[in-house]
């Protein structure tokens, strides 16, 4: 399953775009030193993949879900710097 929505903070829904998920790492890497955007790439994956497992297949994720995960994700993985950047 891949989300096809998330809910913002105001509660609209929107196209969810993994692709917004990876730049705002490579953006929070960069802002650290960081210079690999494949990593990123594979770190928004991730990301998405453990949301997926924690989510029940037909809830819409929030953007307050999806950045917790995507914190954890990043500190998880030993990325602690762009993790703090990315907060």
């Amino acid at each position: 399953m891949t989300f096809k929505a998330i809910k913002k903070r105001d509660g609209k829904i929107e196209k969810f775009e993994k692709g917004k998920i990876t730049n705002a790492i490579w953006e929070a890497a960069q802002a650290v030193g960081g210079t690999n955007k494949d990593k990123s790439k594979k770190l928004a994956d991730e990301c998405v993949n453990r949301l997926e497992e924690e989510l029940d297949d037909d809830e819409i994720p929030t953007v307050e879900q999806l950045q917790d995960m995507v914190e954890r994700t990043l500190v998880e993985n030993g990325h602690y710097k762009t993790g703090k950047a990315y907060i």
